[in-house]
């Protein structure tokens, strides 16, 4: 009976991190200590780090499942969409939520005071921003601009956080630039993610920039951060100048790109195809920096470093290539089937 139950949660928490974001989180963290250390961090550090960001994400993700089990179960019409909706596709009920919940909180208080017990504050803060953000009578997710500048406080400054707590190092205007480059490229990502969402956000009076202000100007405005962002990382970096800047002229080019389809495409599928797009060219742009930072920290030869880097590169563009290609023959293939089936109704009537 033990073992059903830990099953149970196990799966319930394996829904919850989410564990493509969680990564991502991850290598952010890594990149801001290397930006702000210099150096890669030792496994004691790298396993608090691993715990701390993956615990403090999942809270996150249970308050925010609890908050919003109205708005998922009018956007998530598929079983697929849902699988990391533990409510929608009913593999947990919102007493064990909770019960993760007060769980998870018990383990980042814990640690924190483990770290330091004058940082305790720090994870009452951010448990409370957790709930600020998706429970009323704040529901900061429904405030618009106001949740675009909160969240990113939790994926970024969080992890900036504690790389400086856990590697005790100073902060240079070089780093704070990065640091700052990094919060408005993961908010310019924010402002897209409203699009998957946004029937079921109107549908429950959830007041997001796109519902009120539409398509065009969140897309103007998430590629302008994004672009900031870029070039802010790109001008604070100390390693493969001329390389890094071709790499950022290239995600910059292509997510705008991306978002000028997608500010002429109608149909939500085609919509998310071009929003996936440059959301991934914003994880290369992460991986490249976190690459050359690891090629420099081990003072790899010139040569084999550009190397390494084109490699990377192309090997990157070539998955975004193949990610277009499936995605796009997906949207087209429904709607061709749908006029012959509509055409073989009209003849044999």
């Amino acid at each position: 009976m033990s073992i059903v139950i830990i099953l149970r949660y196990g799966r319930v928490l394996w829904q919850l991190l989410r564990p493509k974001t969680a990564t991502l989180l991850i290598l952010q963290t890594l990149l801001v200590w290397m930006i702000v250390c210099g150096d890669l961090p030792s496994w004691w550090q790298l396993t608090v780090i691993v715990v701390l960001i993956s615990c403090w994400y999942m809270h996150a993700v249970a308050v925010n499942d609890l908050s919003d089990y109205e708005v998922d179960m009018i956007n998530l019409t598929h079983r697929d969409d849902a699988s990391d909706r533990p409510l929608v596709n009913q593999s947990s009920d919102s007493k064990t939520l909770w019960t993760i919940l007060h769980f998870l909180e018990i383990i980042l208080i814990g640690l924190w005071a483990a770290i330091d017990m004058r940082s305790v504050w720090c994870a009452v803060v951010l448990l409370f921003l957790n709930y600020a953000y998706s429970m009323r009578p704040f529901r900061i997710s429904a405030r618009g601009v106001l949740a675009l500048l909160l969240l990113p406080v939790g994926y970024v400054l969080y992890p900036a956080g504690l790389v400086y707590m856990l590697g005790k190092s100073h902060m240079t205007v070089e780093i704070m630039i990065s640091i700052a480059g990094l919060f408005m490229l993961f908010m310019g990502r924010l402002f897209l993610k409203d699009f998957r969402d946004e029937k079921g956000d109107r549908a429950t009076g959830k007041r997001t920039f796109l519902v009120c202000h539409g398509p065009k100007a969140t897309l103007i405005i998430s590629g302008g951060l994004m672009a900031i962002g870029v070039a802010a990382m790109w001008l604070a970096s100390h390693h493969f100048q001329i390389g890094l800047g071709l790499i950022a002229s290239s995600v910059i080019g292509g997510a705008w790109w991306c978002l000028w389809r997608c500010c002429y495409e109608h149909v939500l599928a085609d919509q998310l195809v071009y929003i996936a797009l440059a959301g991934r060219l914003m994880s290369w742009w992460v991986f490249m920096l976190l690459l050359a930072g690891l090629l420099s920290i081990y003072h790899v030869p010139m040569v084999q470093s550009v190397y390494l880097l084109a490699v990377a590169a192309a090997m990157f563009a070539m998955a975004l290539w193949w990610l277009y290609s499936s995605k796009h023959d997906k949207t087209c293939i429904a709607p061709k089937s749908h006029v012959k089936r509509n055409e073989s109704h009209n003849s044999s009537n």
